[in-house]
């Protein structure tokens, strides 16, 4: 029985040490650092740091839209700030609805959503928005664009 247990650890331990980080999942610039294109964030001074991993979203329209900023209110460490990028793909003019989960490890410690009207094809455009988040340590705050749908303008 340990040497079953035993295993298993060994396994999880494996596991873990060999995943890898997916390359567009990009770990934020020092405090005080202004975010750079792609998905990026920034950290301010004495707030917890911030980061944006890959898209989970599985649409087409996920890949349009990426994270350009991400940060913790230098005021009130229960605001996040965020900044992006759409890229309209699509041969029309769409609507973009774009939700973000802030996270802390796996826990689930806020939301927002922003929608973006008009955007024409091949229009690169910029969006922001902000959320409240009820942080549970001064841990990192992980940005993770959760969900995307595009619909065509009317």
């Amino acid at each position: 029985m340990k040497r079953t247990l035993s295993l298993i650890a060994l396994g999880l331990l494996l596991a873990a040490c060999s995943s890898k980080t997916p390359s567009s999942a990009v770990t934020t610039a020092p405090a005080g650092s202004p975010g750079t294109a792609g998905n990026t964030g920034s950290v301010t001074t004495g707030a917890p740091a911030v980061t944006t991993p890959a898209t989970t979203a599985p649409s087409a329209a996920a890949a349009d839209v990426g994270i350009t900023g991400c940060s913790v209110d230098p005021n009130d460490n229960t605001f996040v700030n965020l900044t992006g990028t759409i890229v309209n793909h699509d041969s029309q003019t769409d609507d973009y609805d774009i939700t973000i989960t802030f996270l802390q490890g796996s826990t689930r410690v806020g939301s927002t959503d922003d929608i973006e009207n008009a955007i024409t094809a091949g229009q690169n455009a910029t969006w922001s928005t902000s959320g409240s988040i009820t942080p549970i340590n001064t841990g990192t705050v992980t940005c993770q664009l959760s969900s995307v749908s595009r619909t065509p303008s009317s």
